[in-house]
């Protein structure tokens, strides 16, 4: 179903593989090898803050072609059309995430985890240019 919808939104998307999310730790190695046979060159990543982010960190060096993976949290549900959108105006300023919070204002404490992820980012980046050089760091 939400294969069908984002086909018929983005005319020649190209999906290699769907998978969904509710795996194991010990079937991760299968889904891994799934990705690396399908010859993706992106991918998204839908398992929801941080678990997303943890789990491409943790697998992106063994997915083989993929050279962009995204954690797109609940985008998905919303090109599909089973999550309304914020508001014209609220896209337009940057605030779609303000909306979603309002929605589920469960979700605070993993918006709140963001600041610190950037954070972590931005060290990794500093710590490697110390260990680089100036000459690397613009690649």
């Amino acid at each position: 179903m939400r294969q069908k919808k984002l086909k018929a939104d983005f005319p020649g998307l190209k999906i290699a593989g769907v998978q969904h999310g509710y795996f194991s730790a010990e079937e991760e190695p299968e889904v891994v090898e799934k990705i690396r046979q399908s010859g993706a060159s992106v991918l998204f990543v839908a398992m929801g803050i941080p678990m997303q982010e943890k789990w491409i960190r943790k697998h992106f060096h063994e997915l083989g072609s993929v050279c962009v993976a995204m954690g797109v949290g609940g985008s998905l549900d919303v090109f599909a059309g089973r999550v309304k959108r914020a508001p014209e105006w609220m896209q337009k300023h940057g605030l779609e995430w303000a909306y979603r919070l309002k929605q589920d204002p469960k979700k605070i404490s993993k918006v709140m985890l963001l600041p610190r992820f950037v954070g972590m980012v931005m060290k990794d980046r500093y710590l490697r240019r110390g260990r680089q050089g100036i000459s690397n760091v613009s690649r």
